[in-house]
């Protein structure tokens, strides 16, 4: 099970997951603020941010001003979490690699934003893992266009490369 939104976080500062994993139903920033133990005006300014980078959406209703999440993440509440687990029942192997993608993300950058995510978590180790995916070329029979396509091999779903 792959995860969703865990990308848009690397920019956030910890102040801003803080106020992001509180509004999982619409409240103002006043609320927030409680929830969170934060200064209510660093909390709109957090906001503000949060809905410039599309990340928050601000609603309007009968004069009371509401924020809720704009997107849905889909990442694990605890680090404990069972989903976790679950790359334990992956089929790893070992292989050797010809060519390597380029990272886009460094280990210490994983590790910084898991720690701002799960704030008592103690990363003991980061290691590299290769996901197998099959690259193939399908051809039109009229028209003789080629194109290349990336499957992945444990779900089958073609991927898109950014």
């Amino acid at each position: 099970m792959e995860s969703k939104g865990l990308k848009e976080l690397y920019e956030l500062g910890e102040a801003e997951i803080t106020v992001l994993n509180f509004l999982t139903q619409p409240l103002t920033a006043r609320q927030v603020s409680k929830k969170a133990f934060m200064d209510e005006n660093k909390v709109k300014r957090i906001l503000k941010k949060l809905v410039e980078k599309e990340l928050v959406k601000r609603i309007e209703k009968n004069g009371i001003i509401k924020y809720c999440l704009k997107m849905k993440f889909d990442l694990p509440r605890s680090p404990l979490h069972s989903l976790h687990l679950s790359l334990q029942k992956l089929p790893l192997v070992t292989a050797k690699v010809l060519m390597k993608e380029k990272e886009r993300y460094s280990k210490k950058e994983v590790r910084e934003l898991l720690q701002k995510i799960w704030k008592k978590l103690v990363v003991t180790a980061i290691k590299e893992i290769y996901w197998p995916v099959y690259e193939g070329i399908i051809e039109d029979i009229k028209t003789g266009k080629q194109r290349g396509m990336y499957v992945d091999a444990f779900t089958g779903k073609e991927l898109q490369l950014i």
